[in-house]
């Protein structure tokens, strides 16, 4: 299953805080259905590294070996989603997951 960080600007392993969060694919679908994915390789990546962040701006998806791909996740790595905010996406989790 899909697992969100979300993660400052800067370089790793300085940016991510607290643990990830888990969701299904039908979640990470009707989350990020909207939102541009960049895949960016097996390793967390660093974000805008010359201009850190004291917060979290970023959201990461990370799809580790051995879980099932999908069309939103054709690959195993880590992708980050353009134009979501850790709060937007912590609001819909909870949506969703209040709806479910």
């Amino acid at each position: 299953m899909p697992t969100i960080w979300f993660a400052k600007d800067g370089v790793r392993p300085h940016t991510q805080q607290g643990n990830g969060i888990t969701i299904t694919q039908t979640e990470a679908q009707e989350i990020f259905s909207g939102n541009e994915l960049h895949y960016v390789g097996d390793e967390a990546p660093n974000i805008r590294p010359d201009t850190p962040s004291k917060h979290p701006t970023n959201v990461v998806i990370q799809l580790e070996v051995g879980e099932p791909t999908s069309k939103i996740f054709p690959l195993v790595g880590f992708y980050i989603i353009q134009n979501a905010t850790p709060e937007h996406v912590e609001q819909c989790i909870i949506k969703i997951r209040k709806s479910g």
